[in-house]
């Protein structure tokens, strides 16, 4: 399995360095610059913008609940994908 598959199948779940570096079979240091020099960005945020463009397929979907949405995308409460979507956006959802 890859990194970013490993991420993306568990956007609901709380994800940790230490299982995307044992994937690779490198340390934990090791992954987040590899991962920050590849993508410009640190591991967490990456997990983040994942979350994020989850959420954006699921608002186009009329039938579903914001508040629905930030559980099924990995976040704590429908304001803090409020916080993190305005972050990586610069609007609400």
């Amino acid at each position: 399995m890859i990194w970013y598959d490993y991420i993306n199948d568990r956007l609901t779940e709380s994800i940790k360095i230490k299982d995307l570096a044992k994937i690779l079979g490198i340390s934990q240091f090791h992954f987040s610059r590899l991962l920050k020099k590849s993508t410009g960005i640190a591991p967490h945020q990456y997990v983040m913008q994942q979350r994020i463009e989850l959420a954006k397929r699921l608002l186009k979907k009329p039938d579903i609940a914001i508040a629905d949405i930030a559980l099924n995308c990995g976040f704590n409460s429908q304001s803090h994908l409020g916080r993190y979507f305005r972050t990586i956006t610069g609007m609400t959802p």
